[in-house]
């Protein structure tokens, strides 16, 4: 606080920034003077190119090929042929020492195991 106080006596409390008589009022008119000349210029227009013209077509025509593509290789890996107008399921074969392994991660019992495979028979 002292050294604030011993500052403010020496300085004073008066602004020492002062702005000129209607600098603001003619500010505008003053800046516009000083600014150089703007030349008209005239605009030059694009000229389009045919590939330029046809670009979005060739978007639409690639994004259909793309979708063509991933549904064709999507229905062929469905993991089920078709021979002579009928849908047969591929068979999958495991080995027995594969199907221990799985029977002992699942952690059924012996009961529910029997239970889930006679009810799979019925079907």
């Amino acid at each position: 606080m002292k050294e604030e106080d011993e500052i403010l006596k020496r300085i004073g409390k008066r602004n020492p920034f002062k702005v000129p008589d209607n600098y603001f009022e003619n500010f505008t008119s003053e800046m516009m003077s000083k600014l150089p000349e703007k030349e008209e210029s005239v605009l030059k227009m694009k000229t389009h190119t045919l590939k330029m013209r046809l670009r979005p077509l060739y978007y639409v025509a690639a994004l259909i090929i793309g979708a063509v593509f991933i549904i064709q290789f999507g229905f062929r890996k469905t993991g089920s042929t078709e021979k002579e107008g009928v849908i047969t399921k591929t068979e999958v074969t495991a080995s027995d020492r594969m199907i221990d392994e799985l029977v002992d991660r699942s952690m059924l019992d012996d009961y529910s195991l029997y239970v889930y495979l006679s009810d799979a028979d019925g079907e």
